[in-house]
């Protein structure tokens, strides 16, 4: 059976527990399992008008460290080599630097994404020296109206230049995940520049919504 990638929450740990056992107890054998997608949250600082996770259905609470660590553990003997970390927003959660402390001391791969509203410095030291893919951070506008429009967040924008930056002053690479919509599409031209001469971002690629 060959997997590229899988969704872990920890509403699904049980259900993947399942799974695994009847893997286990069958002819089947996981042998090209790459990446795993944690969601360990999905509460968000955001309330974008376009999310498919909606602010008025989305659950509130963290993926506990007990469920981290137990599928983790699971998905390795499975050989699984990448981690995303995704939300929800990442970095809201309380024990979001033992996840990527978890991750570095495995030797995984790491990809993150996230708002970049809440960035640390604890956080940043936790990425420093891991294989990591360049932090995936969103972004819609260069102007405060529409960016904050589309997050319903006011200040969110300056917020996420400030983290942004935050990752820059310790080398963390960064590129920006811009979903096009009808309220930034007349802005895109400017943002891209904005992107580049600007913020010390690696690459800048729009996702249409």
């Amino acid at each position: 059976m060959e997997t590229e990638a899988l969704f872990f929450t920890s509403s699904l740990f049980f259900l993947l527990k399942r799974i695994m056992i009847m893997v286990e107890s069958s002819d089947i054998h996981i042998n090209s399992l790459q990446r795993v997608i944690f969601i360990i949250t999905e509460e968000c600082n955001n309330k974008c008008v376009h999310c498919y996770n909606s602010y008025l259905t989305r659950r509130k609470g963290f993926m506990s460290k007990e469920i981290f660590d137990m599928g983790l553990k699971k998905l390795l003997d499975y050989g699984v080599k990448s981690v995303c970390i995704s939300g929800g927003e990442a970095l809201l959660h309380p024990d979001i630097v033992y996840f990527i402390e978890q991750v570095k001391k495995h030797h995984l791969h790491l990809r993150l994404y996230t708002n970049g509203q809440c960035v640390t410095e604890e956080v940043c030291h936790a990425l420093q020296g891991m294989d990591l893919s360049p932090v995936s951070v969103t972004l819609y506008s260069c102007d405060d109206n529409v960016h904050d429009s589309i997050t319903q967040h006011k200040g969110s924008l300056q917020k996420t230049i400030a983290g942004i930056q935050m990752f820059s002053k310790y080398n963390i690479p960064v590129q920006i995940s811009a979903p096009v919509t009808r309220l930034n599409v007349k802005g895109f031209r400017e943002l891209f520049r904005y992107c580049k001469t600007d913020l010390n971002v690696v690459s800048f690629g729009p996702n249409p919504f």
